[in-house]
């Protein structure tokens, strides 16, 4: 969970950067249990249960600049 802990300013940074970060050669793996922090940078989510085990996936909705500054 790569927000827990940060201030709102920190936040907003973290986000811009895993953000700049993204591009069709690269991934980039974290957890989050926010589904709202989590579809700002996801292409695609994988769910998984109590046991660890793969039980959906699905692609994020495309998001536009605006909404990576609205944050739940």
């Amino acid at each position: 969970e790569p927000y827990n802990n940060l201030d709102e300013d920190m936040q907003k940074w973290l986000l811009h950067f895993l953000e700049s970060l993204k591009s069709p050669e690269r991934l980039i793996v974290f957890a989050d249990h926010h589904h709202s922090s989590a579809s700002a940078l996801a292409d695609h989510f994988l769910y998984m249960d109590k046991t660890h085990r793969i039980v959906r996936t699905a692609e994020a909705e495309q998001k536009t600049g605006a909404e990576y500054e609205r944050r739940e």
